[in-house]
């Protein structure tokens, strides 16, 4: 699933503005996307982007005209993909498996 969230749906939701204050952040890689121009929650993106401090880090992926639509989203997605990929680690298991053959 993917979200929006941005200062002004925080707000929205009844959470307190100076939050990022007061609870720990979390050490999660964030990526934010908006668009200058036909996005209405842009200046809630950067504020959301300002309030990130370590160990939280937040990247953005800003666009200089889009907004909420399959075309703006195509345009973001290799971009995305690309930043996803970099974060991800291979799967180890803890311990090797061991296989068991009865006869």
């Amino acid at each position: 699933m993917i979200a929006a969230i941005t200062a002004s749906a925080i707000a929205a939701h009844g959470v307190p503005a100076d939050l990022a204050d007061t609870v720990p952040a979390p050490p999660v890689s964030l990526l934010v996307t908006s668009s200058r121009i036909g996005e209405k929650t842009y200046p809630g993106t950067m504020a959301f982007l300002r309030l990130i401090h370590p160990p939280m880090q937040g990247y953005s992926l800003l666009l200089a005209q889009g907004g909420h639509n399959f075309g703006t989203w195509q345009r973001e997605l290799p971009q995305s993909l690309a930043w996803l990929g970099r974060r991800l680690r291979p799967a180890v298991p803890d311990q090797p498996q061991q296989v068991l053959l009865h006869s």
